[in-house]
């Protein structure tokens, strides 16, 4: 999972996927922000995910990234 876009979550994803890609977008912007890049290898056992932790089991999602931001 890539979180990166300028769309808000719920255009491009629906049901549990945006709950998780919300709680990405809310570590992205307060406590990892200033980081080039975010990767959780384990999202299932990542404590900083345990908000999300059933909606992560009903969408299969293992593990998540986001991409350093391109420099201008």
């Amino acid at each position: 999972m890539r979180i990166g876009c300028s769309e808000p979550p719920a255009a491009a994803l629906a049901g549990p996927h945006t709950r998780v890609a919300e709680r990405m977008i809310e570590l992205a912007r307060g406590p990892l922000r200033g980081r080039e890049a975010m990767l959780i290898d384990d999202a299932r056992s990542d404590l900083r995910l345990a908000s999300v932790r059933e909606q992560l089991a009903e969408t299969g999602i293992e593990a998540a990234s986001r991409p350093a931001a391109p420099r201008s």
